[in-house]
């Protein structure tokens, strides 16, 4: 009987061990998870952001040379 508590007891020891390992890990991977969603808005930002100076700077360009590269990117 004793021997059985004792087993019990040391697998009871492994799984509350095991359980805080797991915590501290699922809130890394939520850190993790947070920071590759939070670069991932900031680079769709960015690309916007490029998209449209891209733009204003084609307004600025010469008819001419706005048609040739309209027609280059088809």
């Amino acid at each position: 009987m004793e021997a059985d508590l004792k087993i019990l007891e040391a697998t009871l020891e492994r799984f509350i061990t095991q359980s805080e390992r797991l915590k501290v890990e699922n809130h890394q991977l939520r850190q993790a998870l947070a920071k590759a969603q939070d670069d991932g808005r900031q680079l769709k930002d960015n690309m916007l952001l490029a998209s449209s100076r891209l733009q204003s700077i084609m307004q600025k360009l010469p008819q001419e040379i706005t048609q040739e590269t309209s027609e280059e990117t088809l």
